[in-house]
Parts: C-alpha cells; structure tokens; sequence
C-alpha cells in the first residue's frame, strides 16, 4: 500500500482543490500538465476516482467524537503541531478532516487519524458549475459534521472557502471552532473571505490582525504572541543585503528593479525567494549574474534570518519578515489601502507606490547600518506581532477544550 502512494503528493501541486484529483489520476499514469483537462472525458477520470473512493473509505476513521483539524499540510507542520505542543493540548485526540478525498494524500499518510468524507465523487462533477461546486461542498460538509458530531474543530489559517463553510455548519450543528492564525491580513477593508471567518475563537498574533478583523467577526479573539518566533530568531552576520519576494504572477516592473538593482551594486548579495506557486522560471540571465541567488525551497525560513532588507509587492512576509530582525519594503500603488502602511509609519519599514520612487532613496536606505534604525524598533513590532506572554496559555488551553 506505501508503495502504491509513494511520492504521490509531490505531484499534486495545483493550489485549486477542484484540481487536486485530477492531477493525482494524471501523476498515476504520468500525463503532462497540458493534458489534464483531457482526463475529464477519459475512462481514467471515474477509474482514478474508483481507486481514491476505496482507500479514503478504508483509511478514514469511524469513531464519532472527539477533535477535527482541517488545514493544509505546510500549515500542519509549522502551525498546528507548534500549537499544541506550546499550549500543552497533547492530551486532546484529534482526527484530519477533509470533504475531498484526496486530501489525505497530500500528507504521505503522516497523520495516524483521518475523517475523510463518505462522499463518492463520481466524476459528473466535472460538469458543475464554481458556485455549484461550493455548493455540493457545502452539503458534504454539513452531513459529515452531523455524522461525526466532533466536540470541537480546529482551523488554520480560516479564509479559504472551506474553512468558511466548516465554520458555517459547525455553527448551525452547535459545534466548536478554533481558528489559528497563519498569515496576515494586510487590507484595511479585508476580502470577504477574511470578513466571513466566524469561528468561536480566533487565535491572532498581533494587534492589527485583530483590530481589521474583530469589526467583521462574531469570534472571540485572543491576541498572542505564542506563535510568534523569539526575536533573536535570525543570524547577525546575515549573508544577503536584499531579499526580493516574488509573487505567483509575475511583475515585469519588479523583474526590471532586480536586475538593475544587481548591476548598480556589485558589492550586495541578492536573494530572489519565489513563491511557492510563482509561475517565474530561472533564466539563465539571472543564473549568470554572480551577485544574485534563486531560493526555492518554501518550507524554512532562512532567506528571512539571512536577509537584512526585504523588498515585494503586497506579500504578508513583509509583516513576518520583522521577526527575523529584518527591514521590510513594500512596493504597491495602493499600500495606503493595506496595512503595509504602518510599516512606515511605525517606523519598521518603508513603503513606496512604484520603483521609480524607490529608486531615489534606495542608496540611503541599503547603505544604511542595520542597528541605526528607529531605537522603538522592537516596541513598535507588537503592533503586527504580540509579545509571548505565558499567562496566555492557561487562557487558551481553557478556551480550546
């Protein structure tokens, strides 16, 4: 049986989790990506989904009771299991929970309890429409929850779809939900993901987060630095100047700074740190150019420990960026709109609406020694990311159960 799934998750790589089937039936008989909207009209589509439908139902737990986690399988490793072991919850059992069948896929079978969704996909699926598909979603979800009836949830992260919907049902079955903050919000007015996370209680790790949040939500919010990395998380003798981060769409602008940036100074190290899902592929212009390196890894953070400036777009890792003793710079027309703009105004960062206008003070700025900046540095990083305080573990391990 491991054999049969070894490596299987490596190739189901598609961020939409209409795909993520798909994907697996193709990896199984080793079809490029061009190819996979050719499998829905293939006997391969309902046979791949025969073989998924059989081991879910074998693997999944019939016990009814207990905790449910649902999250994604980097989140399981750097939030979740961090969570538990912090606020000291080893004792409460919990089981992964997921309406897609595939899901327990992903996590190469590391998870010793599995709820999957009694659901059989059939493969008429393919044929819904996106609000038809949330819809069938949502169905799959209240009847595993009332079938399940799970004392409390987990959530990490909370604003996809499906974690709005596991918070919707769970409140119409009287069931109790956690959500464990993950990323940042950064607008001022959140998408309406972020506005429809409803959870009991709402795990935030900084006052921001709460403050654009709490005016959207029902939830209960806990503000706490426990997830938060100590502040001499980084490395004082960091070996790049600038660490760019890309987003998964990639901006020509951007591409443009970096390489002009590279050629006026010589003498700093760059660091391009691509998305995840970036659709950028290494050039060999970029190759060549001996000041620039490309990190690919997504899992650690050691391109934030070893970076002293931190230049994107809209990304969260400029908030995330300040745990690991680094100067965050945001580049987007719109900042104003987001909560990036307190980065300058606590004095922690700078923010600029183009690269044009970074361009007139980037050499104050990359010449400039790491230790002079603002003394309230450190008090100012609270306002993104709370301070650890050990009283609050009592609180939430009280709230949690």
């Amino acid at each position: 049986m491991s054999k049969l799934f070894k490596d299987t998750s490596s190739n189901i790589k598609s961020i939409q989790i209409k795909w993520s089937w798909i994907k697996y039936v193709a990896s199984k008989k080793k079809l490029p990506n061009n190819n996979l909207k050719n499998i829905f009209t293939k006997n391969i589509f309902l046979r791949g989904m025969q073989i998924l439908n059989f081991f879910s139902s074998f693997f999944s737990n019939k016990e009814t009771g207990g905790s449910l986690l649902y999250c994604n399988e980097k989140h399981y490793k750097n939030i979740f299991i961090k969570f538990f072991r912090i606020i000291k919850l080893e004792d409460v059992s919990y089981s992964y929970y997921s309406p897609i069948s595939v899901d327990w896929i992903r996590f190469k079978l590391n998870i010793k309890k599995f709820h999957i969704s009694e659901y059989k996909w059939q493969g008429n699926e393919k044929q819904l429409s996106s609000l038809n598909f949330v819809k069938l979603i949502d169905e799959i979800i209240y009847k595993d929850l009332k079938k399940i009836k799970p004392n409390r949830i987990f959530l990490v992260e909370g604003d996809s779809y499906i974690h709005n919907l596991i918070n919707k049902n769970a409140k119409l079955l009287k069931i109790k939900t956690i959500t464990i903050q993950n990323g940042y919000n950064i607008y001022l007015d959140p998408v309406i993901t972020w506005k429809n996370i409803n959870s009991d209680i709402y795990i935030s790790r900084g006052y921001a987060n709460t403050k654009f949040l709490k005016n959207h939500s029902t939830a209960k919010f806990i503000t706490t630095g426990i997830l938060n990395n100590k502040r001499n998380n980084f490395y004082k003798n960091k070996l790049y100047d600038v660490c760019f981060i890309l987003q998964p769409d990639i901006n020509n602008k951007f591409l443009d700074y970096i390489f002009y940036v590279s050629k006026k100074y010589k003498k700093l190290n760059f660091l391009i740190k691509l998305h995840p899902s970036s659709k950028f592929k290494t050039e060999k212009k970029i190759n060549n150019i001996k000041n620039i390196t490309v990190y690919k890894k997504t899992v650690n953070m050691d391109y934030l420990k070893n970076s002293r400036f931190i230049i994107s777009e809209y990304s969260s890792v400029l908030i995330e960026s300040l745990e690991y003793d680094c100067v965050p710079i945001a580049v987007y027309k719109f900042y104003d709109k987001t909560i990036l703009k307190y980065l300058s105004l606590k004095k922690l960062g700078f923010c600029f609406r183009d690269f044009r206008s970074l361009k007139k003070i980037e050499n104050k700025i990359f010449q400039k020694k790491h230790d002079s900046f603002s003394h309230k540095r450190n008090i100012n990083k609270n306002y993104f990311l709370d301070n650890y305080k050990q009283s609050d573990i009592k609180i939430i391990k009280k709230l949690c159960k």
